[in-house]
């Protein structure tokens, strides 16, 4: 994990995404390598691969809610904004006062109200 938060800090993304890869591999069980895994993804222009990611990181123990912060970015990112909604509702069923999640959760729900007016 470390050397990939160093390859990454460089913004050698490729590396990084090669060291958490491994660090996934070892550890299938925590939600850390999942997060971090994506972030590459992210700063590598893929969301996709990091919603895939982080959909397989829901299976794994540890910090659940943040999986579910990162997975609503994402989706909030490639404009599925009621996939957003729903994976920040999942992060405040585990974390209540989750603040993030909370600012986020207006934010989305903001604009699906913009989006509903439009139609």
């Amino acid at each position: 994990m470390h050397r990939g938060q160093i390859e990454f800090d460089a913004g050698n993304f490729q590396a990084a995404a090669q060291h958490f890869e491994i660090a996934l591999k070892q550890n299938r069980d925590s939600t850390i390598p999942y997060v971090y895994l994506a972030k590459v993804y992210v700063r590598m222009q893929e969301d996709s691969k990091a919603i895939e990611i982080l959909t397989a990181g829901l299976k794994a123990e540890g910090d659940l809610d943040e999986v579910y912060l990162n997975l609503a970015y994402r989706y909030r990112a490639c404009g599925k904004y009621r996939l957003a909604k729903e994976a920040l509702v999942n992060a405040l069923r585990i974390t209540p006062d989750y603040s993030e999640a909370k600012a986020a959760l207006r934010d989305i729900n903001s604009v699906l109200q913009m989006v509903n007016k439009a139609k």
